[in-house]
C-alpha cells in the first residue's frame, strides 16, 4: 500500500475578515476539503494522512517531527503570507530531502513572478501582453511610457486576484498614476501591461512530461458574460463567488481549444513545471491566445475546477485523482 501524506496550510489558519468585518479573500484550501481528498485517496487504496504545512515542516527540520522517507508528500499549500510564499514548501522539502509533488523552488519562484514568467514564455514564441514592472524608484518612468490605453495594473508576485479591483483597469495617465500610487503602498512590484479584450480561459494540466492524464480547458463566466472589454475578475468577485466556469467547447471553436492545450503543454515544458499546473489566458475575439500567468498549486478538491470538469465530463473524480497521484509516484520512482 503506497504511503501518501498531504502537505497543506488550512484556510482556517488565516484571517478572512478585516477590522470592519468585511470579507477578505482567503484562497487557502479548507481543512474539510483536504480531509475529503484524504478520504478519497484512502478509498482508492492509499495509506493517506494529512501532514500539515509550513509550521510542521519547520518542526520536522528542527527534529521535532519524524519524517517517513518511504512516504510521498503531496504539496497542496500556498505557504504562509510572505512574498513568494509558494516557494516555502519546495524549499523545506528539499532541505529535508523528502519526496514531494509539484515543481521545485526555482520553478515555483519563477512562476510566482508574473513579469519574468511572461519573459520566459514570450521567448518560447507564445503571445503575452506587453508590459513593464513599476517600483517606487521608477514609477514615473512607467507612467510616462507611451501606453496605448486601457492598461491593466496588478501586483507582480500575488495570485488569486489579490490587490485587484475594477480601478486596476486604467484608461488614462491620471488613472495609472492614482492606481500605482495606491498599490505601491502595499506591494513592492507592480506589473503594468496592455489590456487584452476577450475571454478569460484557464487550462488545468495534471501529470508529468511523459505521462499527462488531464489537460482540460474552462472558460470564466462573470455576470453572465464570457467576453470582456474592460472588466476584471476582482478579489471581491472571488470572495463572494461571483464568477463561475463553463466548458470551453460550449463557447470557443475546437481549433482554439486545441491550441490552448498545446500551448499549455509547451509552457509547462518551457518552465519545467512538474505534476500540476493551471495556466490562465485571454482569448481575443479573433481567437488569439495570450498567456497571462501560471499557478503551480491549483486546488484538486471535488469543489475545485478539477471536480467541476469531472462532473461535466461524467468522469469519476476519485479515479481521476488517483491517476494524478500515480503519475507523481511514477515520476518520483524514476527520478
Amino acid at each position: 500500500m503506497k504511503k501518501i501524506s498531504l502537505i497543506c496550510d488550512f484556510r482556517e489558519s488565516f484571517p478572512t475578515k478585516d477590522e470592519k468585518g468585511e470579507v477578505l479573500f482567503n484562497d487557502h484550501p479548507r481543512k474539510e476539503s483536504v480531509e475529503e481528498i484524504r478520504d478519497t485517496l484512502i478509498s482508492k487504496g492509499y495509506n493517506c494522512t494529512i501532514f500539515g504545512g509550513v509550521p510542521e515542516l519547520i518542526k520536522a527540520y528542527n527534529g521535532d517531527i519524524v519524517i517517513d522517507n518511504d512516504t510521498i508528500y503531496i504539496n497542496m499549500s500556498d505557504g504562509l503570507t510572505q512574498t513568494y510564499s509558494r516557494v516555502q514548501i519546495p524549499i523545506l522539502c528539499d532541505m529535508l530531502g523528502i519526496k514531494y509533488s509539484g515543481s521545485g523552488p526555482f520553478e515555483v519562484a519563477l512562476a510566482t513572478n508574473k513579469h519574468y514568467t511572461k519573459m520566459a514564455v514570450n521567448e518560447a514564441g507564445i503571445l503575452c501582453p506587453q508590459g513593464l514592472v513599476a517600483r517606487n524608484d521608477n514609477k514615473n518612468d512607467v507612467i510616462d511610457y507611451n501606453w496605448k490605453y486601457p492598461v491593466m495594473v496588478k501586483p507582480n508576485t500575488e495570485g488569486s486576484s489579490v490587490g485587484i479591483t475594477q480601478d486596476n483597469v486604467c484608461l488614462t495617465n491620471d488613472d495609472l498614476y492614482k492606481c500605482l500610487h495606491h498599490l505601491l503602498r502595499e506591494f513592492k512590484e507592480i506589473v503594468v501591461e496592455e489590456y487584452i479584450s476577450g475571454a478569460d480561459v484557464t487550462c488545468f494540466l495534471l501529470g508529468d512530461f511523459n505521462n499527462y492524464v488531464f489537460n482540460e480547458v474552462l472558460l470564466v463566466e462573470h455576470h453572465g458574460k464570457h467576453f470582456f472589454e474592460k472588466e476584471v475578475m476582482a478579489m471581491a468577485d472571488h470572495a463572494h463567488k461571483r464568477t463561475s466556469y463553463v466548458m470551453a467547447e460550449d463557447i470557443l471553436p475546437n481549433e482554439t481549444i486545441l491550441e490552448i492545450k498545446q500551448t499549455t503543454l509547451k509552457i509547462a515544458k518551457t518552465l519545467n513545471l512538474r505534476d500540476i499546473v493551471r495556466i490562465d489566458y485571454r482569448i481575443t475575439p479573433d481567437n488569439e491566445v495570450f498567456f497571462l500567468e501560471a499557478n503551480t498549486v491549483p486546488r484538486v478538491s471535488i469543489t475545485s475546477e478539477l471536480g467541476f470538469i469531472c462532473k461535466k465530463r461524467d468522469w469519476d473524480y476519485a479515479s481521476v485523482l488517483s491517476n494524478y497521484i500515480e503519475t507523481i509516484c511514477d515520476r518520483i520512482n524514476h527520478d
